[in-house]
């Protein structure tokens, strides 16, 4: 099975174990709003996966802008969050796709700190 459907498949169980990682970045964060951030990377990764980065460049050059002009989560936090989902996916997909993730992730963490660093 190709990553992009694997991911698919495995969707709500990525999912609820990311909320179950992943506590609130802010004090009274709503479920609702933290399961659209990992429903919402995701679905960068399941796009990146059969071929469509806009996805992913989109929410790197609008989100991470916004959360450091802000101040809402700083780099590391950002990039603690992003360790524990790359793992939590690496965990659930087969070992026959573990390398595109791997290459995925790679790039996604090089491509958001030159975002942080330009923002």
């Amino acid at each position: 099975m190709d990553v992009g459907s694997e991911l698919e498949s495995k969707r709500e169980a990525i999912i609820a174990r990311v909320l179950e990682v992943i506590g609130p970045v802010y004090p009274d964060q709503p479920m609702t709003e933290r399961r659209q951030f990992a429903a919402g990377y995701l679905d960068t990764i399941q796009a990146s996966a059969k071929g469509d980065n806009g996805p992913r460049d989109e929410y790197l050059a609008t989100v991470i802008p916004g959360l450091k002009t802000t101040g809402t989560m700083g780099l590391g936090a950002i990039l603690g969050h992003l360790i524990r989902i790359q793992m939590i996916i690496a965990a659930e997909i087969a070992n026959e796709n573990l390398s595109w993730h791997t290459d995925f992730a790679h790039e996604y963490t090089n491509l958001l700190v030159a975002e942080w660093e330009r923002a």
